[in-house]
């Protein structure tokens, strides 16, 4: 059976983590998140099976420069 390479959007809202939606194209899978960054805490695994935690680097460059 194959299997697709899929990127995987987690999230927490402070009950745990959770499943979000896949995405073939990380571009795609940032794009959800990014949009959605408000709403919780969002890391990324990759098809390689990485974890990578995005949501904290978007939240920073939001914030004025000292």
């Amino acid at each position: 059976m194959h299997r697709e390479a899929l990127y995987e959007v987690w999230f927490s809202r402070g009950d745990g983590l959770r499943r979000g939606p896949r995405f073939r194209q990380r571009a795609d899978a940032e794009r959800y998140m990014y949009t959605r960054q408000d709403e919780a805490s969002f890391a990324l695994r990759g098809p390689d099976g990485r974890w990578e935690l995005v949501t904290s680097r978007w939240r920073q460059r939001a914030l004025p420069p000292p």
